[in-house]
């Protein structure tokens, strides 16, 4: 099993800037830290496309990623809001007690990785129906089995792109129906054209951790 924490990460903004975040599968645990205001906890949510947001010079994100299908609960965060700034700076262990991941899931989404598989071959892998494949999937994630075949194979594309294989070769390797399709669903899940993805903040942060 992987574990429940993927990595800490740090940003701040030196000047007003629009930003983005693409999807990654991820749930954060963020420390937001802007001039003059006082800190604020905030939870992200499993994006299912590209999200922009202003960032205003002085800004400072501190945040906990966490692994797919890990549900941080929010109910429970108040009990350790103390603990968080020692948390995201790395003094201490994420606690147990406000995190949850279903036993079953990471096998399922690590089988979900496997994109050239459709879905009734997935669920037969895993010795399940497809109807359980789908409630186990959407009622632990929020999000349908096709949703994470689709962000994996969009994120493995993605890193093939920019290890500058030809986009024809990417398609074929990575299951698109044609260049087209996967054009498509590059601009579709990182907000760029397969052209532009090189240099850009989604071509950055497609490199990131996440579910691929």
């Amino acid at each position: 099993m992987r574990p429940l924490l993927l990595s800490r990460w740090e940003c701040t903004f030196a000047e007003d800037q629009a930003a983005v975040v693409i999807p990654d599968g991820c749930r954060d645990l963020i420390l937001r830290c802007a001039p003059r205001q006082p800190p604020e906890i905030l939870v992200t949510a499993l994006d299912a496309v590209p999200r922009g947001f202003r960032a205003a010079a002085g800004l400072r994100l501190v945040g906990l990623r966490f692994a797919p299908g890990v549900r941080i609960l929010e109910a429970r965060l108040p009990a350790v809001k103390d603990a968080v700034p020692d948390l995201l700076d790395g003094r201490s262990d994420a606690p147990g007690e406000w995190l949850f991941l279903n036993p079953d899931l990471p096998e399922v989404l690590a089988a979900l990785r496997l994109t050239d598989r459709p879905l009734p071959r997935v669920a037969r892998s895993l010795g399940v129906s497809l109807r359980t494949l789908q409630r186990l999937v959407t009622s632990e994630t929020g999000h349908s089995p096709l949703f994470w075949q689709r962000l994996a194979r969009a994120r493995q594309a993605a890193r093939s792109i920019l290890a500058q294989l030809p986009l024809a070769e990417v398609a074929f390797r990575h299951g698109f129906s044609d260049q087209a399709h996967l054009c498509r669903e590059i601009k579709r899940w990182l907000g760029v054209s397969p052209g532009r993805l090189a240099g850009s903040v989604a071509g950055e942060l497609v490199l990131e951790p996440g579910h691929e």
